[in-house]
């Protein structure tokens, strides 16, 4: 799912990491929602119920993150918990990312560009501010 590797790097790329790699289903069984065929869409906007929870995380990613502008040891304890707490989620949005045509993917951006925009604004300039902050590099190194 383009959402979450677009989240992804641009937290990365604000610190100066890579983009995360797909991991697909939890292969340990952890009881984490299986990942959704998102070629047939489920709502009438076309978005997957995978992509609906994917917008809602990053939505509350970019929350998150607005609320702690320049308390970067807060934000890197906040961050690693987030990432943490949904890594299954988002490891399933990275495999269901990978198995997306180009066209779904820009179709998908198409549909939601205000969300992505205001996400990357709430995001990006607090990343910067805290990027040499150990605990928020540690907290996005899970994903390099």
């Amino acid at each position: 799912m383009r959402l979450a590797a677009l989240a992804l790097v641009a937290v990365l790329a604000a610190c100066g990491g890579g983009k995360p790699t797909a991991q697909g289903p939890d292969p340990k069984g952890s009881g984490a929602a299986p990942i959704v065929d998102n070629k047939a869409p489920a709502g009438a906007d076309g978005d997957s119920e995978l992509q609906t929870r994917g917008l809602a995380l990053i939505v509350k990613m970019g929350d998150m993150v607005a609320g702690h502008t320049g308390d970067c040891p807060s934000l890197g304890k906040k961050l690693s918990a987030f990432m943490t707490e949904h890594k299954p989620l988002l490891d399933e949005l990275n495999a269901d990312e990978a198995s997306q045509s180009p066209e779904a993917k820009k179709a998908f951006e198409d549909r939601h560009k205000a969300e992505l925009e205001a996400f990357l604004g709430k995001v990006e300039t607090n990343i910067k501010k805290c990027q040499g902050d150990p605990d928020v590099a540690a907290a996005l190194s899970a994903f390099d």
